[in-house]
């Protein structure tokens, strides 16, 4: 088994809180961050709730003492935060982050198309550009906090959609186990953007409530935003913090349909297996799975369906969207941070807004936010076209 690995730092912003503490107090306490949005400019936001971060551009940029050129979007600025915050958790210096040891790699799926409508303007003006027009792609924040902080380490950007970020986790696992790396700053960012919204909105799985993951009457998902970012590396007695190790990751993908995952579950089964056969731990030995739980009616059953047939127990099991919404390329890293809490604190957290129960499975998840002692915890995160991805984590 590889455990070697651990989690020393974690940068976070969310609708539910600026940093770790916050994220950890909102948890513990039940406390949801989806509501109404205030800073989004969308014809949607009287239709649907929205797990936005409480405040604009502007003030968070001051907020944070930030000093960045005009030219940031709130993808950059929201990466910016949770990546600064990660490495001065784990105690790293400037130099540390500068060594080619130091592998940094991020996600996105929006990028700079935040600014949707600069992007527009852009894409029909014949005189000179916006101050964005180098910052629409997905990997822009990346290359900004690359070149703010000197990084000289091997780089990557990840987009397989609402997997991203846990994909990313697992590829800074192996290049540091293969010793391309001793450490690494890993983790996802976006934001809300009339682009994402627009197009969850064709697809007609937005909900107009509150997301009910696992609900029998569930009606789709809640977007949302956030940047998480966590310092990997090999556990020695020079680590100065501690939240958990990084065991084992399975990804696979089902090749089933855009934005559906197959029936059969068989993309989850591979990566849920997969974990655990790389962990040489076997389905007993999960405590609790924090669910990839959209709130999406194809989801939530195969994932229920999936979960029941392979674990042949009425295993705990929460999403962290029910909290902040579906925020995309973080969501993985976000639900990870979840475990981590939980784990270190001894504790598990409720699946917020479930009434009942699907009928045909009969599966519910974890209702109340409780003392919980568990040595290993599973993570799902599953993207579209399919791709599939379970993290397992130890205490």
């Amino acid at each position: 088994m590889s455990g070697s690995i651990v989690v020393s730092g974690i940068g976070i912003i969310s609708a539910i809180g600026n940093n770790i503490e916050e994220i950890h107090f909102s948890l513990k306490n039940g406390i949801c961050g989806i509501k109404r949005a205030q800073i989004l400019k969308s014809k949607y936001k009287e239709n649907f709730l929205f797990g936005e971060i409480p405040f604009s551009n502007q003030e968070l940029i001051k907020k944070y003492s930030l000093s960045l050129s005009e030219d940031y979007t709130r993808t950059d600025i929201l990466a910016e935060i949770a990546f600064q915050q990660a490495f001065q958790d784990a105690g790293w210096s400037h130099e540390c982050i500068q060594s080619n040891k130091t592998c940094f790699i991020s996600s996105s799926t929006v990028g700079g198309m935040s600014e949707i409508d600069e992007l527009y303007h852009d894409a029909i003006h014949k005189t000179n550009p916006s101050v964005f027009i180098q910052s629409y792609a997905f990997s822009a924040h990346a290359k900004k906090i690359v070149e703010r902080y000197e990084i000289k380490g091997k780089t990557a950007v990840i987009n397989t959609a609402c997997s991203s970020s846990s994909n990313a986790i697992l590829l800074a696992q192996r290049m540091i186990e293969q010793g391309y790396a001793d450490r690494a700053i890993v983790g996802g960012v976006d934001s809300l953007s009339k682009f994402t919204i627009n197009g969850f909105s064709s697809l007609s799985i937005l909900s107009q409530g509150y997301c009910k993951a696992f609900d029998q009457n569930r009606d789709g998902l809640n977007l949302g935003e956030s940047a998480v970012y966590l310092c990997l590396e090999k556990e020695s007695k020079n680590t100065k913090n501690y939240y958990g190790k990084i065991i084992s990751g399975g990804n696979a993908n089902d090749s089933f349909h855009p934005s559906a995952l197959s029936d059969d579950g068989k993309g989850i089964t591979l990566a849920i297996t997969s974990a655990l056969e790389k962990a040489k731990l076997s389905f007993e030995n999960i405590d609790f799975i924090q669910a990839h739980g959209t709130g999406t009616p194809n989801n939530d059953l195969v994932e229920t369906k999936t979960m029941k047939t392979l674990f042949k127990r009425h295993l705990p099991f929460y999403s962290s969207k029910t909290y902040v919404g579906h925020t995309l390329a973080a969501s993985g890293a976000f639900g990870i941070v979840t475990c981590l809490l939980a784990l270190k604190n001894k504790e598990i957290y409720a699946n917020l807004n479930f009434q009942q129960a699907i009928e045909e499975i009969n599966y519910p998840p974890n209702l109340i936010n409780q003392p919980f002692e568990a040595k290993y915890a599973m993570s799902n995160a599953f993207g579209f076209n399919g791709n599939c991805t379970s993290i397992i984590l130890q205490r």
